[in-house]
């Protein structure tokens, strides 16, 4: 019998091969990357939809929306006043895009960290000032906290709304992705300029020209963690996908009065 000769790859043949699979990983892989980004924004959307739906029913068993009473459990945040409503509300108060906390970068004066357009925020359970609320703990979404029927023993009186059957409450944002708990912004607030010069993902804390109180402004969800900006509830339990630059021009409280599209923001990232 013939010896059978074993045909081996010659190395040009090789690198052929190589060259191939690398062209055709340069091909897919934008794509692949593609497909996970919207599975992930698709995820995230239902999350947010099912946070939306938790304020719903909050407000027919009460009549109206969430109260903010400070040193009471369940009174400052988002998820302590709706836990009730959820089997599993640690399933969905994260982002698939920001699921991870950040590093100590992140830390703020009050022991917590802020969350950024890839990273949930984090409340430190021993040193915050929110550990009465026992379900502060970390997400990646945050509420306008004017939709309260009170907040901060109404040092703002006539901003909140209050119920959810106002005047154009499809443009007043509920809940969404957010880089803290919830923001308040005031009309008074100005809207942001570039403060470094160069390319950020969102605006850092602290900096720029609106100064150290830019977290709880319209900045804390001014980012672009999904198609260019981020998944939002409004007041009338509607959910859309909205751009950075249409942030300031949203019903925020009663008195906030649309700041119009901001066409300078080629400054944050995609």
């Amino acid at each position: 019998m013939k010896n059978q000769l074993k045909h081996a790859f010659t190395l040009v043949e090789l690198l052929v091969v190589i060259s191939i699979i690398a062209i055709l990983l340069a091909i897919l892989t934008p794509a692949l990357n593609k497909a996970r980004e919207s599975a992930r924004t698709v995820i995230c959307s239902t999350n947010v939809r099912q946070l939306g739906l938790g304020y719903s029913m909050y407000e027919m068993d009460n009549g109206f929306m969430p109260e903010f009473v400070d040193g009471v459990v369940g009174g400052i945040t988002w998820a302590g006043s709706l836990r009730k409503y959820y089997q599993d509300l640690d399933g969905i108060r994260l982002c698939p895009t920001a699921s991870k906390v950040g590093g100590d970068e992140m830390l703020n004066l009050d022991e917590n960290k802020w969350g950024s357009a890839f990273k949930a925020w984090w409340v430190d359970p021993v040193k915050s000032w929110m550990v009465p609320d026992d379900d502060c703990g970390y997400g990646s979404y945050g509420e306008n906290m004017w939709v309260r029927k009170n907040f901060q023993k109404d040092p703002y009186p006539g901003e909140y709304f209050g119920i959810s059957s106002v005047k154009n409450a499809n443009q007043v944002p509920l809940i969404f992705d957010c880089r803290w708990n919830g923001i308040w912004p005031l009309n008074s607030d100005i809207v942001p300029i570039n403060p470094r010069g160069a390319k950020v993902q969102e605006l850092p804390y602290g900096d720029g020209s609106d100064g150290p109180n830019n977290w709880r402004r319209v900045e804390g969800a001014a980012m672009r963690r999904h198609k260019g900006g981020i998944n939002m509830i409004f007041l009338d339990f509607s959910g859309r996908n909205v751009k950075l630059e249409e942030l300031w021009t949203l019903k925020w409280s009663r008195n906030y009065k649309s700041k119009g599209i901001q066409n300078n923001f080629n400054w944050i990232k995609y």
